[in-house]
């Protein structure tokens, strides 16, 4: 079952690269190699994942690195090894590497950030320029404790590499200190999917090799065939490895290794404990449709499942509160539960939503039941809702104060988070603070199968009021993660680690005590220590996996003790708690160098000169004559930050108009993109793509450098704005402001706007605007930006087609018109090209062959920071394009006819 307390880990470098998803196999480089190695040893897994990639292109293309991390992992470590040198990430202070970043990036470097941010996906991805005929390798790790649930511990590596990759494989080690009893590899699991622990079918492909009665080890080797038949962009789901040990009616396994233990406690044998479990559901407006229908269809398995011994009630809850039985909680009799089942078929939706009510009257009825019975049953809330409290009490802070203060811990609240709309921060900690957790409930099909999912883990106490006690002086207390826990269910595990008082002990007791069905229990375990290591442990010193084994036991007392203190601080309402519990968190995310919520991976290359924005602005452009391209002197007065969310170009084109302003085209029949400049005037506008079928217009605007007073041939000019046209859309976008519509967004946010016409668009904060109309439309508006007060410069933007699948035979406009267009280049014989020897293009017209002449040059992208080898057109692209450059001028931005009349140029 997902879980909402997720993470997103993201690496942003500045400058060079930009961040891509669903890119084409063909334009990003070839992952040649993708390696996933796990280690789990003794339950903690520790996952290496090595990406190598190649660019086989003569110019750069963009890489991405996207890994889907488990829910619980912390990331340890990150390494980029580009042109044979390696790149660290080094953990830190998370205001302290923003510092840094933000450093970096002013001072043009290539930085890369990465945070963990609790209210997003847990993704880790990254997204790099690669050089032509060039490599790059990506090697992360990141550590997790398998928690064990339903009687199995499930280990799961997504593999989605985008495309099919030559050499592609999975390996798992397991090291067990017992028996490994149950071991399985179902079929790939496919995202999104409700987990079935109870599978049968195998992975067909995985091969499992039983070492030992304690280890085994896994591997999937899936070959480029076999990966095409998953799908032509190759595997694509989540590879699932699912085992359990031996257990026996005790106090469980305590594995000590110098100086450090973890005691896993998970009896088999014991009874179930009969409960009272009470269901708390939101019936309010908002849960109307699908929404009620799957909890329906939930609790309708859910009570057919509880024991005829265990006592329930149902409370819905709207603007106001319903109880199925308001006198007391009922039998789960056969006929108790039909009756019940009938009461959730008929209920429905409406009204608002008073959580506050719901569960303080919850939690007195409860009380009530225990006082007039006799009878202290472990008491399970689970309280369903899908939005925020908006009836009765609706402060959070007062609900929270209630609740606590009616329950005074004495009964266990489940809180599920149904759909986007519930605060799930709030649900949390309300749980925390009441014995229990919180979980989201994802809005979708499978829904009723989450629910019923999480009922599982809880539906079977075995324990209650469980205490885990280390005898004697041998453990130093104050390093105890949590060691007091109300319930153990059935199929569960739990889990405590410490550091010993002195690291030559002899011997670790320990006393578990409970109650059970039948009463008090109490089990004792005793270790002793030989070495620094425990005797249930069969650790060889001198094996090639050694150093891993014998440091697992104090990298996972610290991986608990952040997510207990991290648990903590988001159950305080104590401010100053908070800040004492957040400083031991960040000292132990630094000292063992894991990415955590207070801390975050900081990876700084630095660039060559050519990658400084300062030269960039600085390009004359006139002339595009490869003597005219020389280095000049670093000048870092102009902030350029052009990362772009897609990859460029549908397949043989690309197109991108920036600068003051230079065109290059990427065209048919040529190894090097064609380029030539247009030198307008200040304020005329010209059309830079026009295309009846697909309804999509571009305008941009003309602005000068300040102080320019020159005719068209000589100022120095820059596109001030780009309007943007499809159906009914008018997207206007300067480099202060961004208009669609009637509606003005400011460039200091991230935000994505739909229009009903299809068109997404996407502000990516100080940086860029993607547009994206359909399936493989998209175009990008880049942001450059200097001081409001700058003597000369000006601020402007450029635009760039990055995928432009489905723009038709008849586009036009100054960028649009070679869309489709073939050309052949015949070299001079006597000599190469050069500045006074030009090469010859010809292409087919509208209505003939011409021929013009073009000249080695170089123009620089700015979207990428890298300088590209091209074929220049002298004089505003006289001959190349239809026309003379001001036959394109239109008299308004948003503009949407065609702008040239094509008739009058039979050439």
């Amino acid at each position: 079952m997902a879980s909402a307390c997720c993470r997103e880990l993201i690496i942003l470098l500045i400058c060079t690269f930009a961040a891509s998803e669903n890119v084409r196999n063909d334009t990003v480089p070839e992952i040649y190699s993708l390696h996933i190695r796990s280690d789990i040893a003794y339950r903690f897994a520790t996952t290496t994942v090595v990406s190598r990639l190649a660019n086989h292109a003569l110019e750069s293309k963009e890489a991405v690195f996207l890994v889907q991390l488990p829910e619980s992992a912390f990331i340890s470590n990150f390494s980029m090894t580009i042109e044979g040198k390696v790149y660290d990430g080094q953990v830190k202070e998370k205001e302290q590497a923003k510092k840094e970043y933000t450093k970096a990036k002013s001072r043009g470097q290539t930085a890369g950030h990465v945070s963990a941010k609790p209210r997003e996906t847990n993704r880790f991805k990254v997204a790099v320029n690669v050089a032509a005929q060039s490599k790059i390798t990506f090697n992360i790790t990141f550590q997790e404790l398998l928690q064990r649930k339903l009687g199995l511990y499930e280990h799961v590596i997504n593999v989605n590499p985008g495309q099919v990759v030559r050499d592609l494989k999975v390996d798992v080690y397991i090291h067990e200190s017992r028996e490994i009893t149950v071991l399985k590899v179902p079929p790939l699991r496919v995202p999104g999917e409700t987990n079935n622990l109870e599978a049968t079918q195998n992975n067909e492909l995985a091969v499992i090799d039983r070492i030992a009665p304690n280890k085994a080890h896994i591997s999937y080797r899936p070959s480029a065939a076999e990966q095409q038949a998953d799908s032509s962009a190759g595997i694509s789901g989540q590879f699932v490895v699912q085992y359990d040990v031996k257990r026996d009616m005790d106090a469980g396994e305590l594995q000590v290794v110098n100086g450090y233990f973890v005691h896993y406690f998970a009896p088999t044998g014991l009874p179930v404990v009969n409960k009272n479990v009470f269901f708390i559901l939101d019936v309010s407006g908002s849960m109307s449709g699908r929404k009620i229908r799957q909890v329906k269809d939930a609790m309708n398995v859910i009570l057919n499942d509880l024991r005829e011994d265990d006592y329930f009630n149902i409370i819905l809850f709207g603007s106001g509160v319903r109880y199925w039985n308001d006198e007391n909680m009922i039998q789960a009799t056969l006929d108790h539960v039909g009756a019940a089942k009938q009461f959730v078929r008929r209920m429905s939706a409406s009204g608002g939503t008073n959580i506050n009510d719901a569960l303080v009257r919850g939690m007195e009825f409860l009380e009530r039941h225990e006082s007039q019975s006799g009878k202290k049953l472990p008491s399970l809330i689970i309280f369903l809702t899908d939005g925020d409290p908006t009836s009765g009490e609706t402060s959070l802070e007062k609900i929270e104060s209630n609740v606590k203060a009616v329950n005074k811990e004495r009964y266990s609240l489940f809180s599920l988070a149904f759909g986007s709309g519930a605060d799930y921060k709030f649900l949390q900690k309300l749980s925390l603070q009441n014995r229990g957790v919180a979980r989201k409930i994802y809005e979708d099909s499978d829904a009723d199968l989450q629910l019923k999912g999480f009922y599982d883990e809880v539906a079977n106490p075995l324990l209650s009021d469980i205490k885990v006690e280390y005898l004697g002086d041998s453990v130093d207390n104050t390093s105890l993660t949590r060691n007091a826990f109300i319930n153990y269910f059935d199929g569960s595990e739990i889990v405590v680690a410490g550091k010993l008082a002195d690291v030559n002990v002899p011997s670790l007791s320990t006393r578990i005590s409970g109650v059970g069905a039948e009463g008090n229990v109490l089990l004792d375990t005793n270790v002793i220590i030989t070495g620094g290591v425990g005797n249930t442990l069969d650790l060889d010193l001198d094996a090639p996996d050694a150093s891993s084994l014998t440091s697992f036991t104090e990298r996972l007392w610290a991986y608990l003790t952040i997510k207990n203190t991290l648990e903590t601080m988001k159950e305080t309402s104590d401010n100053q708690e908070k800040e004492t519990l957040k400083q031991k968190a960040l000292d132990m995310s630094l000292k063992y160098h894991f990415v955590t919520p207070v801390t975050s991976m900081l990876v700084v290359k630095p660039d060559e000169p050519e990658k400084n924005a300062g030269d960039l602005i600085e390009d004359d452009g006139s002339e595009a004559e490869s003597s005219a391209s020389k280095s000049r002197g670093p000048s870092r007065k102009m902030v350029h930050s052009a990362s772009v969310q897609r990859s460029s170009g549908s397949p043989g084109f690309s197109g991108f108009a920036d600068n003051d302003p230079h065109f290059l085209i990427t065209v048919k029949g040529s190894n090097k993109p064609v380029c030539f400049d247009v030198n307008g005037n200040p304020g005329d506008l010209y059309q830079l793509l026009w295309d009846p079928d697909s309804d999509i217009t571009v305008n941009a605007k003309i602005v000068a450098r300040k102080g320019s007073t020159k005719t068209w041939n000589k100022t120095k000019t820059y596109f001030g704005a780009i309007g943007f046209l499809h159906g009914n859309t008018r997207v206007k976008v300067g480099p202060h402001s961004i208009k669609i519509n009637d509606k003005t967004y400011n460039w200091r946010q991230n935000t994505v706007i739909s229009t009903t016409d299809g068109v997404k668009v996407t502000i990516h904060k100080k940086r860029n605007v993607t547009i994206g109309v359909g399936n493989g439309k998209e175009f990008a508006i880049v942001r450059h930006r200097v001081k409001r007060n700058h003597p000369t410069k000006v601020s402007f933007v450029g635009f760039y087609i990055l995928s432009g699948d489905g723009l038709s035979s008849r586009s036009h406009g100054l960028i649009g018109q070679f869309f489709h267009r073939a050309v052949n280049i015949q070299s001079p014989t006597a000599s190469p090209a050069s500045a006074s020897n030009p090469a010859l293009l010809t292409f087919q017209g509208r209505f003939r062959k011409r021929p013009v002449e073009v000249r080695p040059g170089r123009r620089l992208n700015m979207r990428t920071s890298k300088h590209v080898d091209c074929w220049h057109v002298r004089n505003n692209g006289w001959g190349f394009i239809d026309g003379h450059f001001e036959n394109y001028k239109v008299k308004d931005i948003l503009r949407e006819d065609l702008a040239i009349d094509l008739q009058q140029f039979k050439t």
